[in-house]
């Protein structure tokens, strides 16, 4: 439940934001306009924001009851569902997609051991077969706003047991230990066709949203 003082016209005193009291006589008319505007905007959007957070648990609850469904009728294992999947409607003119993203992250401390055994290794002498880790290590290692692309370290792995120097295995290694996964985060996606027979997307992003 969001909370902020809204200030009223009847007020004898507001407070600004150093928590100045001014008398109401020296508030404009726009910024009285503005008081009542925002707060009217902001009630609304916590409103909204509480059922979005009591929708997303409904869908939840549901798609879990329809996952357990899944596994009696046909036998499986619960673990086959944690990533991807999507329910559709009889008549599949509805359906509903589970994106499960579980992101990959690194300890630092860790990675910056694995990346002194690769700085260690390319100060030396390497084959010309091997020149190509040259390129994909520091390509690699170069980060972008400060966040190190982690398909790119992972794909090092690749080639693990192509290059055939202990640093280059130590560094491996490192890397696996290096890994961590925080939480994952379901995110929930619900399409509709519409009469062109098209999927139309029924779309909770505020930026997004057309009105159908």
């Amino acid at each position: 439940m969001i909370k902020f003082n809204e200030q009223k016209r009847t007020d004898k005193l507001w407070v600004d934001e150093a928590g100045n009291k001014v008398p109401v006589s020296n508030i404009t008319p726009l910024e009285k306009k503005l008081e009542k505007m925002t707060a009217s905007i902001a009630m609304k959007a916590g409103r909204i924001n509480e059922m979005l957070i009591a929708f997303k648990r409904y869908v939840n609850d549901a798609t879990e009851q329809a996952f357990d469904e899944y596994i009696k009728q046909y036998e499986g294992k619960r673990k086959a569902f944690k990533g991807n999947f999507t329910f559709f409607n009889f008549e599949r003119t509805v359906k509903v997609c589970i994106n499960t993203s579980c992101p990959i992250k690194f300890d630092e401390a860790i990675l910056a051991l694995a990346k002194n055994e690769f700085d260690d290794l390319l100060s030396d002498s390497i084959s010309s077969s091997n020149e190509f880790v040259r390129e994909m290590v520091m390509d690699a290692f170069e980060s972008s706003g400060g966040n190190l692309d982690t398909k790119k370290v992972l794909g090092l792995r690749r080639y693990a047991d192509r290059i055939s120097d202990s640093r280059f295995t130590k560094a491996m290694e490192l890397i696996d230990k290096a890994i961590r996964r925080p939480s994952s985060k379901k995110y929930f996606r619900v399409w509709v066709k519409n009469s062109n027979n098209e999927w139309q997307l029924i779309n909770l992003d505020f930026a997004a949203i057309k009105e159908f």
